[in-house]
């Protein structure tokens, strides 16, 4: 049972071992259920557009999770955090329209905190680390 476990977790793609990974498929799941309850109009308007986003975000993710040079990993983050904001003006515009209740733009808006929290935490680091080495480097 123990060799099942192992086999599983050598067998995870890039993207699912990448930590904030996990987060935001709760949160595209919570997304996509609530946008799946609103009025067709809006489903079918603000709601496509704000699932696009969100698979340009899954987009942007897997690049930061294959990729080994900094450099386009921190351009990806950058690209992860302006589909973000589309993603985030979209659940504004859903409150807005009555497409969404109060709780459920809390709870998106509070899913959306910690992953955000974790993509600029990952570029603040990628950039200080990128700092220091281009510091060693003028040093050597």
């Amino acid at each position: 049972m123990k060799e099942k476990n192992e086999n599983k977790t050598a067998k995870l793609s890039p993207l699912e071992v990448l930590k904030v990974y996990k987060d935001f498929k709760d949160f595209r799941k919570y997304v996509y259920l609530a946008i799946e309850k609103m009025p067709r109009w809006l489903k079918n308007s603000e709601g496509a557009n704000c699932i696009v986003s969100i698979k340009g975000c899954v987009r942007c993710l897997s690049v930061i999770a294959r990729t080994y040079d900094k450099q386009t990993k921190l351009n990806y983050i950058d690209a992860f955090l302006t589909e973000w904001d589309t993603v985030s003006d979209s659940i504004s515009f859903f409150f807005e329209v009555n497409g969404i209740s109060n709780h459920q733009r809390a709870v998106m808006y509070k899913m959306r905190e910690g992953i955000e929290g974790q993509v600029v935490g990952l570029r603040k680091f990628l950039v200080d680390n990128m700092s220091a080495e281009n510091g060693q480097n003028q040093k050597d």
